[in-house]
């Protein structure tokens, strides 16, 4: 997983990079605002939602 700024997010979805993006509010913080991220809040990262992501460990 790599952490990178709102900045260097909007640069690259800028330059039309392809990135999985996960969004860990809760729904209700989502459903205000998203930017097309996958939503799966903080408390259940570790629950099965996270196993469902395996295939996504080594992309973007």
């Amino acid at each position: 997983m790599e952490i990178i700024t709102v900045q260097e997010l909007k640069e690259r979805l800028d330059q039309g990079e392809s990135i999985n993006l996960i969004d860990c509010r809760e729904p209700f913080e989502y459903e205000e605002y998203n930017i097309g991220a996958k939503l799966i809040p903080l408390g259940d990262i570790q629950n099965e939602h996270w196993n469902g992501l395996a295939e996504l460990k080594d992309r973007k």
